[in-house]
């Protein structure tokens, strides 16, 4: 491998438990990112107080206000420093070896700008089928994706996306440059 650096970022609101198990998840990781970015957006949970205890390691970036995920993303992206970023919902958990899958992919082609993992959903309703277990969310979503931190827009992530929008709005970017976006089925992660 050529050792892209990779930085992941999450943006997160109230949801310490679904945090530690995240965090927890990108520890167990094969490949270790060069940083964990976690910009807080005004918990009230005790994410704030467990969080940096927990997780020393990490970059914690709390904030007194909720700014939604476009806003703490324009947070946390002044921190990032790897050639990719790795944006996590906070209730996303890496399956093994993902994250060592998606850099490999990203080494693979060059002109490639995203690659997400298959997001597998586990509180999906219940389907009974023979030698079949969870089924994989075919569409790109913003829950688990990475971007080549250079081919990312320099102006800053439109704050009025409030929950859901911006995997499109970094998508035309992309597109505009020649770069290509995948779902890449070898990485893994379960979007809770």
């Amino acid at each position: 491998m050529s050792g892209l650096s990779v930085d992941i970022l999450i943006v997160t609101w109230n949801r310490k438990n679904d945090l530690i198990r995240t965090l927890a998840s990108i520890q167990s990781q094969s490949l270790q990112p060069g940083r964990v970015i976690v910009v807080d957006n005004g918990s009230e949970d005790g994410t704030r107080e467990i969080i940096p205890t927990e997780f020393p390691e990490i970059e914690f970036l709390g904030q007194d206000s909720n700014l939604g995920a476009c806003g703490g993303r324009n947070i946390g992206m002044r921190s990032v420093r790897g050639e990719l970023v790795f944006f996590m919902d906070d209730d996303t958990e890496l399956l093994p070896g993902c994250l060592e899958e998606i850099v490999k992919r990203f080494e693979g082609d060059p002109g490639l700008g995203a690659v997400q993992p298959t997001i597998l959903l586990p509180h999906q309703d219940i389907e009974v089928e023979v030698d079949s277990s969870l089924k994989p969310n075919p569409h790109p979503i913003s829950a688990a994706w990475c971007v080549r931190a250079s081919a990312l827009p320099r102006a800053p992530w439109p704050e009025h996306f409030s929950r859901q929008g911006e995997e499109m709005w970094v998508a035309m970017h992309l597109y505009r440059r020649g770069l290509e976006s995948e779902i890449w089925p070898p990485a893994k992660c379960l979007h809770h």
